[in-house]
């Protein structure tokens, strides 16, 4: 493992001296007030599910502009069949039910969903980890003051477990005190098919309080998840971008939108796999997604060198090409085959222009 990591970085021959010490894992950056993309995002009260903030984007009309952060319909709006008791939640905040699962919601419908960011699943789950990883270092800690006599070396491993049962304490009471309140939907596209190009249209708009509100910066580095362990399955190389990846830099803003086409070199930052890159390889023509009667007709990205480019829970999240523009919206995918389904951004910002009545635009 340390010889791999030395190789992707160039470093073959490097010597390393391989000394006793203990590994852990933290958090990312799912704590972070301005809610960032790549990040999770469910509706509170839903528990058996996430999703992924994608970015913003801005709407503007005749009174002003509004900045609304990005995910998918069927992240923010539970599906009656998973979960019964979650749809008559939803059911009685929403004037006419009849637009849950499938139809959209517009932004005159007076509906009043809360969202939270961190996901309420990744948070319960975080929260469970940090409880046991204090148990499993307060235990060793006690193992190792019962040993400090006999052995003198152990004094250094148990400033160092005592440094760490610190900093993991500090980062449960973190999260503990940490309000997740994001904001609240604000429209949806429903499960609904493009007439113009026959694809998927599976967006939502939230409308995130000012103080949460971050912004759409590239995110290029991989970044510990909360929940998953960081391996080079799900992210092709650890340290360093691939080839033709040069214009994607770290907390540059993604200011401009282009057209998705065929063969582009892609990368996304989703909540469950991280940060991924791969190719849009071909245009499915008879993918057959949940809610819909007919099928439609996507743009596949295979992941880099046989990886998958998505995992569940990465749904929403920006697909940018290699020049760093925004290109398409992750919606859905099919692990086995290590394939995910992107819709052309442009298409997808048409939609939700059409749906609110305001020109949408990047902020």
């Amino acid at each position: 493992c340390v010889y791999e990591i030395c190789k992707s970085t160039g470093n073959a021959g490097l010597f390393v001296e391989i000394l006793e010490g203990e590994i852990t894992q933290f958090n990312r950056t799912d704590y972070e007030v301005k809610a960032r993309g790549g990040s999770s995002l469910s509706p509170t009260e839903v528990d058996y599910t996430t999703g992924t903030l994608g970015g913003y984007v801005k709407l503007a009309g005749v009174n002003g502009s509004r900045v609304f952060a990005v995910s998918c319909h069927h992240v923010i709006m539970p599906n009656r069949y998973d979960n019964q008791y979650f749809f008559h939640y939803f059911a009685s905040r929403i004037p006419n039910p009849s637009v849950l699962d499938f139809q959209l919601i517009s932004p005159d419908q007076g509906h009043d969903i809360r969202i939270s960011q961190p996901s309420t699943s990744a948070h319960g789950k975080y929260m469970r980890e940090q409880h046991l990883s204090q148990e499993s270092i307060k235990q060793d800690i006690r193992q190792l003051e019962e040993e400090i006599e006999s052995k003198p070396r152990t004094t250094k491993r148990l400033e160092r477990a005592k440094d760490t049962l610190h900093r993991v304490q500090n980062d449960f009471q973190t999260a503990l005190e940490f309000d997740r309140h994001c904001g609240t939907v604000f429209a949806t596209s429903g499960y609904t098919s493009s007439t113009r190009i026959g694809c998927a249209l599976d967006w939502a708009l939230v409308d995130v309080q000012s103080t949460r509100r971050g912004g759409n910066e590239v995110h290029t580095l991989a970044l510990l998840l909360s929940d998953t362990l960081l391996t080079g399955w799900q992210v092709p190389q650890l340290y360093n971008k691939p080839q033709r990846y040069d214009y994607l830099v770290e907390e540059n803003v993604v200011d401009s939108v282009a057209a998705l086409s065929l063969d582009d070199r892609v990368a996304k930052a989703g909540y469950m796999s991280n940060v991924t890159y791969g190719r849009v390889s071909h245009i499915k023509h008879d993918c057959k997604l949940p809610g819909k009667s007919s099928n439609t007709s996507e743009y596949v990205v295979v992941g880099q060198e046989g990886r998958p480019f998505a995992f569940r829970g990465d749904s929403g999240a920006f697909v940018l090409n290699s020049s760093g523009d925004l290109a398409g919206l992750l919606i859905a995918g099919q692990e086995e085959l290590g394939t995910s389904y992107v819709t052309p951004i442009e298409e997808v910002m048409r939609d939700m222009a059409e749906v609110t009545g305001h020109e949408v635009t990047l902020p």
